[in-house]
């Protein structure tokens, strides 16, 4: 009698974890997957302010972490792409103000030639 009621016990927790990853299973395919254009339109409708973060997450079948991970990523990012526009900004001004100073060092090496080939031929050359 104890034997068979173990086995009863037994079988409906198997059965039940059957039951558990088949649920689990039809979730992670079922699950929606949102391209970054989606993502970016319910951030930026969540900027607007126009409704309250938790109705826009209900009406996108969102959870309310994962808009806030969302809206993080792309803060982040937007933050990336301003560092990166400040460095090529800086490194634009750089080679700018390093071609201008390699002018300003030939047009003084090029005077500079000048006179010394004047006091070259000047100069008597000594033997």
């Amino acid at each position: 009698m104890v034997q068979q009621t173990t086995d009863q016990s037994w079988q409906a927790e198997a059965r039940s974890e059957e039951t558990r990853q088949f649920i689990k299973n039809i979730k992670r395919l079922t699950r929606r997957k949102f391209t970054a254009e989606e993502k970016v339109r319910i951030v930026l409708e969540g900027f607007r302010r126009d409704t309250p973060i938790r109705d826009l997450c209900r009406r996108e079948g969102i959870q309310p972490s994962t808009y806030y991970a969302w809206l993080k990523d792309f803060m982040e990012a937007g933050k990336d792409r301003l560092d990166v526009e400040r460095g090529n900004n800086i490194l634009y001004c750089s080679v700018r103000r390093a071609s201008s100073y390699r002018y300003r060092l030939s047009i003084a090496n090029r005077g500079l030639n000048q006179q010394l080939g004047s006091v070259a031929i000047m100069s008597p050359v000594s033997s």
